[in-house]
């Protein structure tokens, strides 16, 4: 019987197909790669939008009136509790605090603010009205005669009726302020608004930047 003579493989062409099939599969997984981000861009995915909290400024004291003003006594100190609420937001953000204050006030350290009591004798003291901001608050800067202070909240943190003013938004009213005195006083004012933004990358100034 006559043996068979074995074709010569063609290594080339063996090659070339090889190459073919796996060119044809991988343009089979890149167009599924492709069609799945494009289903996904077309709205077949949703996204979420971080949901942000609630803020609220609350002031209760001596100036919680229609008129928002108190009557100075002599060693009777006034109340100003200011109490700053955040219902929490899922992204961190900085709450700020505005403090805007009449000329008289003066400070050496954008924490603790007085009036100065410029006819003092001995044993008389210093000041006629002082306050301080509660120690929790970090200075931002000042902007002619607003003041700015942050606290950083993380993601989910809330605020719960935090305090702005320190001592329980004590005003220290001196004993030895004479009626004089009192009467030079009528045009001092505190106002303070609150704010939330969303911190971001951004530095308390750049935050504080955005609304001021």
């Amino acid at each position: 019987m006559a043996r068979r003579k074995r074709a010569k493989m063609n290594i080339p062409m063996v090659l070339a197909g090889v190459l073919l099939c796996l060119t044809l599969l991988s343009v089979h997984f890149s167009s599924g790669i492709y069609a799945r981000y494009t289903t996904s861009a077309d709205g077949n995915d949703s996204a979420k939008v971080a949901s942000f909290g609630n803020l609220t400024l609350e002031e209760t004291g001596s100036f919680s009136n229609a008129s928002k003003t108190a009557i100075i006594v002599p060693g009777v100190d006034l109340i100003k509790n200011a109490a700053v609420s955040f219902s929490a937001s899922e992204v961190s953000v900085y709450v700020i605090v505005e403090a805007e204050l009449s000329g008289n006030w003066e400070t050496t350290d954008s924490k603790t603010f007085v009036i100065e009591n410029t006819d003092k004798t001995d044993g008389e003291d210093e000041n006629l009205l002082s306050w301080s901001v509660a120690s929790d608050w970090t200075f931002i800067e000042k902007t002619g005669n607003r003041y700015a202070y942050y606290i950083e909240l993380e993601p989910n943190e809330a605020l719960e009726k935090f305090p702005f003013v320190a001592e329980n938004g004590k005003i220290t009213v001196s004993k030895f302020i004479t009626r004089k005195e009192i009467s030079g006083l009528k045009d001092i004012k505190i106002i303070f608004k609150a704010y939330a933004i969303q911190a971001g990358d951004m530095t308390p100034a750049e935050a504080w930047s955005k609304v001021k």
